[in-house]
């Protein structure tokens, strides 16, 4: 089973995850036969991508716990604040200081989180320069550069 589902994920990232412009008639043709394999809405649904969660560390309790202003949060939340307990707390976060931002990826499970990647000290959000700064670093990929188009992951 473990080589099946290997070989089946391999048939996708060479087929279905090929750029528009590289698609031969037979990664089309494999297409086809996937779409009526894989319900593809449901998938997603099932495995969503967990987008970065950036929040700032309001204040720190003696018990573990946080108090975090999330700017973007954990299942999509945004622009509020919780209270995780001390055992949602990876020691990265419990490291970052008060006051400062973080990003990371997270799960939010009922009664609990799951860090995915754990939470990095980061600029304000809000603060222009910062993010000009960002922006800056980011390598400059062009749309006729081969591998620039985004791969979906399966």
């Amino acid at each position: 089973m473990y080589d099946l589902g290997r070989r089946f994920d391999r048939l996708v990232q060479h087929n279905r995850a090929v750029p528009p412009h590289a698609m031969t008639a037979e990664n089309m043709r494999v297409v086809q036969v996937l779409d009526r394999l894989v319900d593809w809405e449901k998938y997603e649904k099932e495995n969503p991508l967990n987008p970065a969660d950036v929040g700032q560390v309001l204040s720190k309790r003696v018990d573990g716990a946080l108090r975090i202003h999330w700017n973007i949060g954990p299942n999509g939340g945004s622009r509020c604040g919780s209270l995780p307990t001390s055992r949602d707390v990876p020691s990265a976060l419990d490291e970052i200081d008060v006051g400062h931002w973080f990003y990371g990826t997270a799960k939010c499970y009922p009664g609990r989180i799951e860090w995915v990647d754990p939470p990095l000290d980061a600029p304000d959000p809000e603060d222009p320069v910062a993010r000009a700064q960002l922006w800056d670093q980011l390598d400059v990929e062009f749309a006729d550069e081969p591998g620039c188009w985004p791969a979906r992951k399966s």
